[in-house]
């Protein structure tokens, strides 16, 4: 089996070399998964993860004694340490991949762990939004140990929750947009023009835009009783929505739901 892929030469060599020694064990059983990823503009690295799973004889767990030392002489060049041992199903961890959506399980059951976050080094990471995790997790029966070595690159927390943020600001600054573009238009629009411009500005908006225009037709046909609309116009805005229900671009739980109740409210 080949040594794992380098990374950050600053950092981590301690670690490195005490899971190759792992992974290059003779008898060990390796099951492994590597994902890596680049921005198409940069061409820096994005993400990467790489798993080892691992069986090695019980004999051998001075292997284990060494990444634990190797995980205590890098200790001080991390900026979060930390290490325990999962004791049920519901105190599993994970670490955040760019790749795997669920992320990649560490304190898994029964099982002692530890992982550490490195900072890159600036040229691999310039803009300071990413980290290196490297983790391991073992455990002892039946007369061998059975562990996983990670080695993950992958988004701050910090980053995530700022971008989370970005992202809410945007919703709300597209929803803000959307009302006011139909409240504009509210005083020269008929209800059957003012509902045809809500369904007809979800082909072309965003996800989040799609909601707060399907939050005004619900709107407009709750209020349908205060305008003078015609039985063929219900009738056609009707004919509208089961179309719209149709489209699996809508098929978004909140705003599908919405569309729902905007099409079985018309009578």
């Amino acid at each position: 089996m080949a040594a794992l892929s380098p990374t950050a030469a600053s950092a981590q060599s301690n670690i490195q070399a005490a899971f190759d020694a792992i992974i290059n064990c003779p008898g060990a059983e390796i099951s492994d998964y590597h994902y890596s990823g680049k921005d198409p503009k940069t061409k820096l690295k994005s993400g990467q993860d790489d798993i080892y799973n691992f069986v090695i004889p019980a004999s051998k767990k001075n292997l284990i004694k060494n990444v634990l030392k190797a995980f205590d002489n890098d200790e001080n060049i991390a900026y979060v340490v930390k290490r325990g041992k999962n004791t049920g199903e519901d105190n599993q961890e994970f670490l955040h991949s760019e790749e795997l959506t669920d992320g990649i399980s560490i304190a898994e059951p029964d099982c002692n762990y530890i992982y550490e976050f490195f900072a890159p080094s600036k040229s691999e990471d310039p803009k300071g939004t990413h980290r290196y995790a490297y983790g391991f997790n073992y455990k002892e029966e039946d007369g061998v140990i059975k562990g996983k070595i990670i080695i993950n690159y992958a988004t701050t927390l910090a980053y995530r929750q700022e971008a989370a943020r970005q992202e809410q600001l945007n919703w709300m600054a597209n929803m803000e947009k959307a009302n006011k573009k139909i409240n504009d238009n509210d005083s020269e629009q008929s209800w059957f023009e003012q509902v045809m411009a809500c369904i007809n500005g979800l082909k072309s908006a965003n996800d989040k835009t799609r909601i707060a225009l399907a939050t005004r037709a619900y709107k407009l046909v709750g209020s349908m009783e205060d305008y003078d609309v015609s039985t063929q116009d219900k009738n056609t805005i009707k004919k509208m929505f089961d179309i719209t229900l149709t489209n699996p671009s809508y098929s978004d739980p909140i705003l599908y739901e919405l569309l729902k109740q905007c099409q079985e409210g018309i009578k």
